[in-house]
């Protein structure tokens, strides 16, 4: 479902929540690259464990964000992998 709708929006940049309602925000990243090629996917998180983070890139995410970080940390990524798409 999260693939289906990132596709709709035809969006550059996804920030995809590490906990979905209905799956896995690591699961939803392979799917939304299929669906949506070239988008670069920003992966949050509320948990900061670096095997988590790792295991986020390897499956495709562009950049990976901490919920305790600063909110300016997110814009920073967004703003960064826009600019890298446009």
């Amino acid at each position: 479902r999260v693939a289906a709708v990132a596709r709709a929006a035809a969006a550059d940049v996804i920030v995809l929540d590490g906990r979905l309602r209905d799956g896995n925000g690591l699961d939803a990243i392979a799917a939304i690259a299929a669906e949506v090629p070239g988008a670069a996917v920003v992966f949050y998180s509320g948990y900061s464990q670096p095997e988590l983070a790792a295991e986020a890139r390897r499956r495709g995410a562009a950049a990976v964000v901490s919920k305790s970080a600063d909110v300016d940390v997110l814009l920073h990524e967004i703003r960064r992998l826009g600019a890298r798409l446009s």
